[in-house]
């Protein structure tokens, strides 16, 4: 009987991926019925997007689509920086029945509710099935996600919580199934993030850092625990995408063929090597720390003439109240509480 149990198969979980993402979308679509009637507010037949950076992608898929802005020296700084995000609008519009500014309106709402996916799928890794399913319900609409992922909220901030959560995923699933095909799976998505959102990578880069210990800690007997290192590590690498893509295969064809032939000494080495180059290459500790400098600098307090740097302008980086932090999480302060709690009590579980 379906939904019976904790295991629930991919029929199940399918039903509550739709269920939860309609739900996201839906509640996405307030923001349109609010202003569907001020004129105002549309520009070629369709409702305008509610953030000035959005212009500014949308000059670059323009540009794609029909060569105008060619002038603009920032089109092509938004296709070097954020090229997956450029090409995936510009794909939706040339590809879809959607005219550019439709996309660029729905696009937020399209994509940011995908996120869904990963959370149902890790709550059924865990057997915890209808909790995943619920934590999507909530955690699609939270406050902030939200706020930056509304329909019109046309930003790479679509894709942020989406593909980092995707991400954590994979790192979960190669750690309770040692399948080869999931480590083939998480390299996937580390070698294609940065092209949606790089700013994020500090983040990858301390989740994978944990990842790497606790495989070294609890699962380092295991053969491919050091082999999943040595791929992922290699996926992390700051250097072209095509020589990682040759050397994660590489290193799969040769598997086939010497497989019996490896212990986990030899694959210990070869993680060392991959750690060793993720280390040199990707500049990470800098990267985290500047990361934790950044958003902990409120500003300056001396008096005269100073200049505040970006981040410090950003309300998000601000000086807020614990309860509004506690709102943009998850609504309130006592859901805050007792998630924090459920949270620590699944770790000790899990």
């Amino acid at each position: 009987m379906m939904f019976k149990g904790k295991d629930f198969g991919y029929k199940e979980i399918g039903i509550m991926i739709i269920i939860a993402y309609l739900f996201s979308f839906a509640v996405r679509l307030i923001w349109v019925f609010q202003f569907k009637d001020v004129s105002s507010f549309y520009w070629n037949d369709q409702l305008m997007i509610n953030t000035n950076d959005g212009y500014f992608f949308a000059s670059a898929v323009d540009y794609l689509l029909n060569g105008v802005h060619a002038d603009n020296p920032r089109v092509q700084i938004a296709i070097d920086s954020y090229p997956a995000f450029v090409y995936t609008s510009y794909f939706l519009t040339k590809y879809t029945p959607m005219s550019l500014e439709t996309t660029i309106l729905y696009m937020p709402s399209i994509i940011s509710s995908l996120v869904v996916i990963p959370i149902i799928l890790t709550g059924k890794l865990l057997k915890l099935p209808w909790v995943g399913f619920f934590s999507a319900l909530l955690g699609s609409i939270a406050w902030s996600y939200y706020n930056r992922t509304m329909t019109g909220y046309y930003d790479t901030d679509m894709f942020s919580v989406f593909l980092q959560f995707t991400i954590l995923y994979l790192f979960l699933l190669t750690l309770y199934h040692k399948d080869s095909i999931n480590i083939l799976y998480l390299s996937i998505g580390l070698l294609i993030y940065p092209y949606y959102y790089p700013q994020g990578l500090s983040l990858i880069y301390a989740i994978f850092i944990l990842w790497v210990a606790y495989q070294l800690i609890f699962q380092r007997e295991e053969k491919n625990s050091y082999l999943f290192i040595a791929i992922a590590g290699i996926a992390l690498w700051n250097v072209p995408i095509l020589v990682k893509i040759l050397i994660i295969g590489a290193i799969f064809i040769a598997l086939n063929k010497i497989e019996d032939k490896l212990d986990n000494k030899k694959l210990l080495y070869l993680s060392i090597v991959s750690l060793f180059m993720f280390f040199i290459f990707g500049d990470v500790f800098q990267i985290i720390w500047f990361k934790i400098v950044d958003y902990t600098n409120k500003g300056v307090k001396e008096q005269g003439l100073h200049f505040y740097q970006v981040i410090q302008t950003v309300r998000e980086a601000g000086s807020i109240s614990w309860e509004t932090v506690a709102n943009r999480i998850i609504g309130g302060v006592i859901p805050l509480v007792i998630s924090v709690i459920g949270y620590i009590l699944l770790v000790i579980r899990h």
